[in-house]
Order: C-alpha cells, then sequence, then structure tokens
C-alpha cells in the first residue's frame, strides 16, 4: 500500500478467502503481518479479513484482523456477500483518521495511572498504550465521521 504522496487517504487491504491456508509461517501470520509493520514504518492500512464457509481456521482470519486493525468477517454463504460488503465498504469511507492516537500529559507522575478505559478491546495491551518522555501515547484505532470516543484516566485521588 502506497500513500501516493497523500498521507489523508484512509488506506484498507481487504483479504478475502476459504480460510484454508496453504504456507503457514513459523512464528504465525499475525507475527508476520506485524514483523512487515515493524519494518515498514508502523501500521500502514487496516487489515480486514473475510472468510467464506464452513471450513475456516478463524483464529488466524481474527488474529490477522486485530493485527491490522481492521475486522473480521465470517460469511457462511452467498445470502451474506452483499450485506457484509456494503458494510465494510461503507464504514471504509466513512473513516476519518485511521490508527488514531490519544496523547495525555499533564501528570506529574505517570506511574500512578491505575487503568486507562475507553481504548478498543482489540488493541488492549502494552504495545496500545505507550510510557512516552512526555506522558502516555494510547492508541484508539479508527474514527469515523461525526463519531465521538470516550477515554478514562484512572488515577488515586491526591494525598492530603
Amino acid at each position: 500500500v502506497d500513500d501516493e504522496g497523500l498521507p489523508r487517504n484512509v488506506k484498507a487491504i481487504f483479504l478475502l478467502t476459504d480460510g484454508k491456508p496453504n504456507i503457514i509461517p513459523p512464528e504465525g501470520h499475525a507475527a508476520m503481518l506485524k514483523q512487515y509493520k515493524e519494518l515498514n514504518g508502523g501500521q500502514i492500512c487496516t487489515v480486514s479479513t473475510f472468510g467464506f464457509g464452513y471450513n475456516l481456521d478463524s483464529g488466524i482470519l481474527r488474529s490477522l484482523a486485530t493485527e491490522g486493525q481492521g475486522i473480521y468477517a465470517f460469511i457462511p454463504d452467498g445470502s451474506l456477500v452483499g450485506t457484509t460488503f456494503v458494510n465494510a465498504v461503507s464504514n471504509t469511507l466513512a473513516t476519518y483518521a485511521c490508527q488514531a492516537v490519544v496523547k495525555i500529559s499533564g501528570l506529574s507522575d505517570f506511574d500512578e495511572v491505575t487503568a486507562i478505559h475507553g481504548y478498543l478491546p482489540g488493541l488492549q495491551g502494552p504495545q496500545h498504550v505507550v510510557q512516552k518522555s512526555w506522558g502516555l501515547q494510547v492508541s484508539i484505532g479508527s474514527v469515523m465521521y461525526g463519531q465521538t470516543r470516550s477515554i478514562i484516566v484512572s488515577v488515586p485521588p491526591p494525598s492530603s
């Protein structure tokens, strides 16, 4: 995926598959996607996976979609193809920002943060809440036009 000098374009990959891999990387598919992202400057696009039929390895497709900050869709038969793709394309076209982050500064000690609530469940983990020299950076995934997103940072009350 090349931005062709247009950094504001929404970039997305839709992976359509029967869910039966013919090559399995030693470290796994999601690990290879993560390695590719790291070698190419981070998240370059969203990766959504669409599995057709009942003989899928849903775990692989779900892990790729999670690592790619996209969606995983199970399509059992032809009756759901239209609905699934209309929804996926509509969400992609309604995307204002991909891989958005919230930067939190102003606390005297970021070690006092006890919890952060409100970011996407698939984005939980140490790689999505990063302590920087100036504060915390929280990955919140894609944000749609007109969508609100709330982040709650829990800290203990000040001592008297």
